[in-house]
């Protein structure tokens, strides 16, 4: 009784830092993001608290007093929703890119839609409203059927045909894929076209009563059945994401949608990522 209980740092906590820094580093990241002002914080302490705040799902103002709370340094709650909003697309894509395969062999493509808004039963009840107020957000998903990692996303506050992103997605990959998956969906010539253009092999699900195309008719020669159900991963990859992160998003500008999206992403393939270098080599 009265015994005085001496606290042990954990050296896991230590390792977080790390790992963030080695994934800026790798990334070509600024060490600040402004060229003017005080240099009070540095990038990877934004980046750590923005990418903990989706995987444990809290708010700016939380997130920012458990990390201080734990002996980390992160800025105020406010300072962090303005650099979500300042941080540009290219470090966004270049941080996405160091976290997925650098070369994959068949990528699997899909669209999917985040809630930009998460009103109770209840209160739907009450106002007579059948589901959501605004309208979703849309997102696109290349992934690795291999390892299940994003290579790239597309977002669109204001939706469109899945096949639209198409091209943008194997553009944006590390590197294009041998062959890549879709559904019905993206059962376009031009889909089939830049496919061929670019030596990949598009298997994707044919609509019905659809024959005509040069493009579309050279790659239905090549579908082959076995490697089509390998499709089903990037729906697998998306409900594993919004489990992990949730299914509707907290954010209401675009620049801040995209950031909370892209850093949700990018802290699911950390987590995949188990012998990888930004993991096990120190600074």
């Amino acid at each position: 009784m009265g015994e005085s209980i001496e606290v042990i740092p954990i050296r896991s906590e230590a390792r977080i830092i790390l790992k963030i820094k080695r994934l800026l580093r790798q990334a070509k990241c600024p060490r600040w993001l402004h060229h003017f002002g005080p240099k009070k914080y540095e990038f990877w302490q934004h980046a750590l608290a923005l990418l903990i705040k989706q995987e444990c799902r809290l708010s700016y103002r939380r997130i920012a007093s458990l990390l201080n709370a734990l002996g980390h340094t992160v800025p105020t709650y406010s300072a962090l929703a303005k650099m979500s909003r300042r941080i540009p697309l290219a470090i966004w894509q270049a941080l996405l890119h160091v976290t997925s395969p650098k070369r994959f062999r068949i990528g699997a493509m899909d669209g999917s839609f985040f809630a930009r808004s998460n009103p109770s039963f209840h209160y739907l009840e009450r106002t007579g409203r059948k589901w959501q107020v605004r309208k979703p957000l849309q997102v696109g998903l290349l992934i690795d059927a291999c390892s299940k990692k994003c290579a790239s996303i597309r977002i669109r506050v204001r939706a469109r045909r899945d096949f639209a992103d198409a091209e943008y997605l194997l553009r944006h990959a590390p590197s294009l894929p041998k062959t890549f998956l879709a559904d019905s969906a993206y059962d376009v010539e031009s889909v089939y076209r830049y496919a061929k253009d670019n030596g990949i092999v598009a298997m994707v699900d044919p609509r019905k009563n659809c024959r005509r195309g040069f493009c579309r008719n050279y790659m239905r020669k090549r579908f082959r059945e076995s490697t089509y159900h390998k499709r089903s991963l990037v729906e697998s990859v998306i409900g594993s994401i919004k489990r992990r992160s949730g299914s509707y998003c907290l954010s209401t500008s675009a620049r801040t949608l995209r950031a909370e999206i892209y850093a949700r992403v990018i802290a699911y393939n950390m987590k995949l990522t188990l012998l990888v270098e930004i993991f096990n080599r120190a600074l």
